[in-house]
C-alpha cells in the first residue's frame, strides 16, 4: 500500500512540475501514465516490465504484459487533452521515465501530426475514429538508468 501511495504522491508531483510541453496546454482531461519496472526492462521485452494506467479508472483501460499492453485502450471524447507521463515503478524516487513522443501506427490521424515532449507529452484530439476504427500509436520513452529509447503500441478511440 505505501508503494501505492507512494506512485500517487509522485505522479501528483509531476504533473504539478511538468516541462514546457505540457505547460502551454490546457489542462489535460485525461492522463495516461505508464510505470515502469526500470530495474528490469529490456528493449527486446519492453512490455513484459510496463503496464499503462488511465485516470479515469475504466478497468478496461489498465492492463499489463505484452498481450494486454497492445489491447490497452483509451475512450477519450472529441477536443480532449490527453497527457502521458511516465513514473518508475520500482524507484520512482531515482529513476526518470520520459515520455518523448507519440506516434501514430495505424487509423484515423487524431491529432495534429505525431506529439512530441521532453518528459510529458500532452496532445488535443482533433478527429473521431469512425465505427470501430482504433487509433494505434507508439509511446517512445527513454529511462534515466538504461540507454537507448523504448517502445510500446496500445491504442485509442475518440467518441
Amino acid at each position: 500500500m505505501k508503494s501505492i501511495n507512494r506512485l500517487l504522491i509522485l505522479t501528483t508531483i509531476v504533473l504539478l512540475s511538468m516541462t514546457n510541453s505540457a505547460c502551454d496546454s490546457p489542462d489535460p482531461d485525461i492522463i495516461i501514465t505508464l510505470y515502469v519496472n526500470t530495474k528490469e526492462v529490456k528493449h527486446s521485452q519492453t512490455e513484459d516490465y510496463c503496464y499503462l494506467f488511465s485516470e479515469d479508472s475504466n478497468p478496461k483501460n489498465s492492463g499489463t504484459g505484452k498481450n494486454n499492453l497492445k489491447d490497452f485502450l483509451t475512450e477519450v471524447e472529441l477536443g480532449d487533452n490527453v497527457l502521458w507521463n511516465g513514473i518508475s515503478s520500482n524507484a520512482p524516487e531515482t529513476d526518470i521515465v520520459k515520455i518523448k513522443q507519440i506516434i501514430r501506427m495505424e487509423g484515423p490521424k487524431i491529432f495534429k501530426g505525431d506529439p512530441k515532449g521532453n518528459r510529458t507529452v500532452n496532445a488535443k484530439t482533433v478527429k473521431v475514429t469512425p465505427g470501430n476504427d482504433k487509433y494505434r500509436y507508439i509511446i517512445q520513452f527513454t529511462v534515466s538508468t538504461k540507454s537507448g529509447v523504448f517502445t510500446i503500441d496500445p491504442k485509442m478511440q475518440v467518441n
